[in-house]
């Protein structure tokens, strides 16, 4: 009994040791990066036999098939977005694949900050700078590419 109780106290201060959450939180949000990864291959590869084949009130922006089409005025990229930012900033509210994509990387970069906070422990402010600086960086350069590639 009495060794149970002190490895249970044990398990207790490894949990509470701050290293150890910061590595416990690393491994959730990679496995919630992988989930979001596994949502995007479904809804791009396997979207008919999933089962968001079967939520039809909302395969306007499950099917990738036709969500993409939410992005632009009627449907039509003719007409430009949607409203501003569709295909942009904003493309994550259009379907879910894009909302997926957000979260994964979304949780890479949660990681990364987790990371950065450790080495330098930074104050909270300059977390959400970084942060921000990463989506932005991130943003523009996939862009500049994306137009220059197409």
């Amino acid at each position: 009994m009495r060794q149970t109780v002190i490895a249970t106290v044990k398990k207790m201060e490894l949990l509470s040791n701050s290293k150890t959450r910061i590595l416990i939180s690393v491994f959730t949000l990679l496995l919630l990066a992988a989930f979001f990864n596994s949502v995007m291959d479904v809804l791009q590869f396997r979207y008919s036999q999933s089962v968001f084949a079967n939520q039809t009130k909302h395969e306007s922006f499950l099917n990738p098939s036709i969500s993409w089409q939410n992005k632009w005025a009627n449907g039509d990229p003719a007409q430009g977005e949607a409203y501003l930012g569709s295909s942009t900033v904003f493309v994550l509210l259009t379907d879910c694949w894009h909302l997926a994509q957000f979260l994964m990387f979304t949780c890479f970069e949660v990681i990364i900050l987790l990371l950065l906070y450790q080495l330098y422990k930074f104050k909270w402010y300059t977390i959400i700078i970084i942060f921000l600086g990463m989506k932005i960086l991130f943003g523009l350069t996939f862009e500049v590419f994306f137009k220059n590639f197409s």
